[in-house]
């Protein structure tokens, strides 16, 4: 399937689609000439066409404005009281002072004849765009549709009413560009230029003329506009209507010019705004639509046509990650790092593109850019150069042996988790005996193990065979991908350096290969800690993520990876140690068993099929299934009460037949922490509830260190780490942090942090607020455009031109609702992809449909029920399609969070199924909420519909970014439909274009405020108790507070407070004394009562217990019982109304101060902040 038959594919849907929404049918293959002579025999359905004034034209069955929702122009009504703002009406006002110009009858126009009957009856339309000073005047066309009932067939119609025939009709101004407003009146013509009585416009103009601070230079801003002016009782018959309206600028001598940004203006905006400004710099935007959009077409760089559209489209550019330089593509095979015999090989493979960086630097330094931007700009040379001194730094490092062999140990893992385990090996047999699809193959078996360089030499050997070089050569590094790999490694192997504390964060755009970038950080962070000290086992790296669906996604990537650094373990274990490096899923008990009697409970669940399977469904090595056999047979898996859940390859060729080196039952990771653990945001909070999870730090029962904390912290998807979630995460870091400092020595050794997003707006705040460090540094950094940042840039097709991408189109219904619109939206992609040749239909036969609220997805489930099955039907009955030609929805799913991980995993692999023409399983719409916004990387999907803007741009991005993946082939088709009683969305729609040239930069700042007072009094507790259930020794404080324990370990304690305050202090200060005020009666409550246990439980069962799980609903619980945060979403307990005292306040206040000086043993003799 080609790109190019795809794109006109695509073309073919945007039209049918325009058809559909705003018409007229211009594709008539499947009907017939309505003609006086046509017989009666020859009558077809109602799928006809006429001709009028030389043209062809649609015969409308139904009135037509009951079928099109856009581009529809109402008759003036007057309406003073509903005028939309003040605006409208002050430019009223300065058109009726202003002179007039027609070559008609002159009106007086007043204020009430600027409004439609309502907004959603839009009767004026119009567009602004800039102009040369110079220029003199500017040709208008106008043109539009009108609907007629006439009778041409008698024998056909009959008497039927519901027959409506189009002209094509137009109007032509030439509107002088001299200042002030003016207005003309005309009549419209048809195509053989005979005027048309019954309907009459005006067109409105308005010319101002400024002066740009940046240049002195001046231009003119003209806006004009059409109003339906046509006089009838009848207000709303299509008679008075003018459908498909447009309206086109022309015949300028220098061309539309870009509309003035506030760079032109020098205007006085946020730093961070003024650098997306620079970048984006190069995006030009010539004009904006009011009721409408606008395009404009160029030719030898110059505007010279912008037009109105009611279906506003945009095509991104594609971003390559290849290098180019001096016409050389860079490439960096894993295999030739891997097979290099020494580092003088590795600096000839690796220098080039650092050679390169250091060129593209410093032609882009002696570019020049506005005095406006040499600030942002001279920051972004900063930050490069810093970035170039960094994969220096790390290329020179290569020199030392122990970082030399955990690098070329990391590009083999790397190719091995590449080629391995993505094909899944189907059980074609199983009667005693397993036999697979196809055998096994390991293609790295043949190498020599015995050291190092045997290793290396060995790989050097294998690339002279000519099948083995074309498998291993064919993956390379993205160059930055190994870019970020060389510029970490002195975070990793100097844990006093600078770079250590600072915080790296990887942009790129979505689908870039940023989880392969700190995926090789990972596995070179893991190597060289084993390397250096094969004994010091635990866990290493902690990856998080915010949503489960993304969790179980990248926990099948990570697994090939583990598999790979264990298999080269398993031949060094002299050099890399005897434990295992293993993988671990530290998520909800929805995923995954908390212990190990769950376990079993589960593994029984499944022999039943009452539960679906466990998260790894294949080997991650060789690809073998892992399924239920009808046999009642689990092949991969096996409990026991001694060693728990067991994964292993079922094919008993595989090296990991025995077992792999994965966990996921929270019982067995506490027992034997893993390598590399990934977990939601949420699973963190279990660190106030459950005392064996110190383990997964590398702190022992007795609250000692007895291995290397975690050394390295991934955080993905960022962005999505803001609001509430964002804040609580925030303040909970506090804690796990101060788990991961290692201060065995002389020096606090904090973990390195790295985090990605797919969006870049104010991160720095961000990070500081969720990690408390003061430096971040984005990879790769930007330059002075955003299709060039050296990394990458806009991708060329053979001919030198942008190749294609993601297209996105905007729908704005004037004259009905969003159900409405969707099921006409529907029902025409659905139809269009029907209507594409068999071998064509797969990247637009599913539909992924994205919704803001659970709510709207259920009504959208009832519309695919009902309504857009009817609308299907219609449309083929009015063609008379045979069956053959008609499609049914047959599949349609839901993926939302209301469906049980299991039925996630199953719809995912559904969504998968690609057309086919026989027995076909292919999806037909898939109704999706926010769920979808990550870990969805199903590459044959193209085709998305978004109901309403959504909230913010960061997640328009991200979910957008779910189809058009596989850019070579289909680059995909994104409709999102406008809410017309949004004003947002109409804001959005009426700014297309400009809005998608800049998405990057339209993203909103994240909002995190760890420290504020409600993220003090939901997630403080829980820090505090958290550090004292994991910190010590878990005999005296894992079960129940030990208040004289506590007065041992002050100390401890106090510096941990001191600690949090002074975070809180670089982060936040406004709250500090709420901070200490609430550390104190944490602390202190402790002291109130003799505990005999953390939680308490219920009334049923009662206990003395400190806190209780903080829920939106809960029983009544005693007043001293502290609710407790345990889920960073769902902090919220319902209030309760009781008399706390009857004290009066000076005696509250004489009682709390002695409360929190004396204990039940005597008196304190320090306070807890000094």
């Amino acid at each position: 399937m080609s790109l190019t038959q795809n794109v006109i594919n695509r073309d073919k849907i945007i039209s049918a689609l325009h058809e559909e929404m705003i018409g007229p049918t211009t594709d008539f293959s499947e009907a017939k000439e309505l003609t006086s002579d046509m017989l009666e025999s020859e009558h077809n359905g109602k799928f006809y066409y006429y001709t009028y004034a030389g043209v062809k034209e649609e015969v409308h069955y139904g009135s037509p404005q009951r079928k099109y929702n856009s581009g529809i122009l109402y008759p003036l009504v007057s309406a003073l009281a509903e005028v939309e703002n003040m605006e409208e009406l002050a430019l009223a006002e300065e058109i009726n002072k202003s002179e007039v110009d027609s070559d008609e009858e002159t009106e007086t126009t007043t204020n009430d004849e600027l409004v439609s009957e309502n907004k959603y009856l839009p009767s004026t339309f119009g567009m602004t765009f800039a102009v040369l000073p110079s220029e003199r005047e500017v040709s208008i066309q106008f043109s539009c549709g009108a609907y007629e009932q006439l009778s041409i067939n008698p024998k056909i119609q009959g008497n039927d009413k519901n027959w409506w025939f189009r002209k094509s009709l137009e109007a032509s101004f030439l509107i002088p560009l001299n200042d002030g407003a003016r207005k003309q009146v005309r009549k419209l013509v048809d195509k053989q230029n005979r005027e048309v009585p019954e309907l009459e416009l005006r067109i409105d103009t308005l010319v101002r003329s400024i002066r740009l601070k940046s240049t002195e230079e001046q231009l003119k801003i003209v806006t004009v506009s059409i109003t339906n002016i046509t006089k009838s009782s009848e207000k709303k018959s299509d008679t008075n209507l003018m459908f498909q309206c447009e309206l086109r600028a022309s015949d300028l001598v220098g061309g539309f010019q870009p509309y003035p940004s506030a760079a032109n203006f020098e205007a006085k905006i946020e730093e961070e705004d003024k650098k997306f400004d620079l970048l984006y710099s190069s995006e030009k935007n010539y004009g904006f639509g009011q009721n409408c959009s606008t395009t404009w077409k160029e030719k030898n760089n110059l505007v010279d046509e912008i037009s109105t559209t009611f279906l506003p489209q945009y095509e991104i550019k594609t971003m390559t990650p290849d290098i180019v330089v001096d016409g050389e593509k860079i490439e960096i095979s894993h295999v030739s790092l891997a097979a290099a015999k020494d580092y003088t090989e590795l600096q000839q493979i690796l220098l080039p593109l650092l050679d390169g960086y250091k060129s593209w630097y410093l032609k882009l330094k002696q570019s020049k850019v506005a005095p406006y931007y040499k600030t942002v700009f001279d920051s972004n040379l900063k930050e490069i150069q810093y970035i170039i001194s960094r994969i220096e730094t790390g290329i020179n490092r290569l020199s030392n042996p122990n970082i030399f062999n955990a690098f070329r140990l990391t590009n083999l893992a790397m190719l091995m988790q590449i080629m391995n385990g993505k094909t899944v090996r189907e059980i074609v047999k199983d009667d005693g005996k397993i036999e697979f699809s196809r055998n096994s193959e390991d293609i790295f078996n043949s190498l020599d193990f015995s050291t190092f360089d045997s290793l290396s030499k060995s790989i050097k050997l294998g690339l002279n065979d000519k099948a083995l070089n074309t498998k291993w050569k064919k993956y390379k590094w993205r160059g930055f991908q190994i870019a970020f790999l060389l510029m970490s490694i002195e975070s990793f192997v100097d844990k006093n350096s600078e770079d250590r504390n600072a915080v790296d964060l990887i942009w790129f755009p979505t689908g870039g290969g940023k989880t392969e970038a700190y995926l090789a950080s990972a596995a070179f962070s893991i190597l060289y800690r084993r390397i250096t000290n094969p004994k010091d086992i635990g866990t290493d790296v902690i990856m998080r993520y915010t949503l489960r669906l993304l969790t179980a996604d990248q926990f099948q990537r990570s697994a090939r990876l583990m598999c790979s650094l264990d298999y080269l373990r398993r031949h060094f274990s002299r050099e890399l140690g005897e434990e295992e490096l293993s993988l671990g899923m530290w998520v909800g008990t929805a995923n995954t068993p908390n212990n190990i009697a769950a376990a079993k409970v589960r593994y029984n669940e499944i022999l039943r099929n009452e539960k679906s399977k466990f998260p790894i469904e294949s080997c991650p090595w060789c690809g073998a299934e892992m399924s239920l056999s009808k046999s009642g047979t689990y092949h991969g898996y096996k409990v026991s009460n001694s060693e728990g859940l067991i994964a292993n390859c079922p094919d008993s060729s595989c090296v990991f037949h025995d077992k792999l080196p994965i966990y996921f039952v929270d019982e067995q990771l506490y027992r034997n922490p893993p390598t590399f653990i990934i977990g939601t945001v949420d699973k963190f909070v279990q660190l106030t509830w459950v005392p064996s999870a110190r383990s997964l730090f590398g702190i022992d029962k007795k609250g000692e260190r007895i291995v290397s904390p975690p050394n390295l912290i991934i955080q993905d998807e960022l962005h999505l780490i803001s609001g509430p979630l964002g804040t609580l995460t925030g303040i909970y870091e506090s804690l796990i942090e101060e788990l991961c400092v290692d201060r065995r020595n002389a020096n606090e050794i904090l973990p390195k942090i790295i985090c990605a997003t797919a969006t870049i707006k104010a991160y720095q705040n961000q990070i500081k607020s969720l990690f408390a460090r003061e430096k971040s540094y984005l990879f790769p950094p930007a330059g002075k455009d955003i299709n060039d940042n050296y990394f990458s840039t806009v991708q060329k097709n053979k001919n030198g031109e942008n190749a294609h991408g993601r297209k996105y189109v905007g729908v704005y219904p004037f004259t009905q609702g969003k159900l409405q619109t969707e099921v006409q939206v529907m029902s025409s992609l659905i139809s269009s992809a029907k209507m594409l040749p068999i071998n064509e239909r797969d990247p637009f036969w599913t539909v992924l449909s994205f919704y803001n609220s659970i709510n709207d997805i259920g009504k959208a489930l009832t519309l695919t029920e009902q309504d857009i099955r009817h609308a299907l039907n219609n449309y083929y009955d009015s063609r008379n399609f045979s069956k053959i030609k008609r499609r049914a929805l047959q599949n349609v799913k839901e993926l939302t969070s209301r469906l049980d991980s299991d039925k996630v995993g199953l719809a995912l692999s559904e969504m998968k199924e690609p057309y086919k023409e026989n027995n076909n399983k292919s999806i037909d719409i898939v109704l999706a909420s926010n769920i979808i916004e990550v870990g969805v990387d199903i590459d044959r999907l193209s085709l998305m519909t978004i109901n309403g803007q959504p909230k913010t741009s960061a997640q328009y991005i991200q979910v957008s970014g779910r189809v058009g993946r596989r850019t070579s082939e289909r680059p995909g088709l994104v409709i999102t439909e406008y809410n017309p009683t949004n004003s947002n969305d109409k804001s959005h729609y009426e700014h297309f274009i400009e809005f998608h040239q800049r998405l990057y930069g339209q993203v909103e700042e994240s909002s995190v405020t760890p420290f504020s007072r409600f993220s003090i009094e939901r997630g403080l507790p829980a820090v505090i108790v958290g550090f004292l259930r994991q910190k010590f020794d878990i005999r005296r404080l894992g079960d129940a507070p030990d208040y004289n324990y506590l007065e041992e370990i002050y100390d401890d304690i106090n510096g941990f407070i001191k600690r949090l305050a002074t975070r809180a202090e670089l982060i936040d200060n406004t709250e500090i004394e709420f901070l200490k005020k609430k550390t104190k009666e944490i602390l202190n409550s402790l002291s109130d009562k003799d505990y005999d246990a953390w939680e308490y439980k219920t009334r049923k069962e009662p206990n003395n217990g400190f806190m209780v799980r903080m829920t939106k609903e809960q029983e009544d619980i005693p007043d001293s019982v502290i609710p407790m945060m345990f889920s960073m979403r769902s902090v919220d307990s319902i209030s309760k109304l009781h008399v706390s005292s009857l004290l009066s306040s000076s005696e509250k206040q004489s009682f709390l101060s002695n409360s929190n000086n004396t204990a039940r043993n005597g008196t304190r003799k320090k306070g807890w902040f000094e």
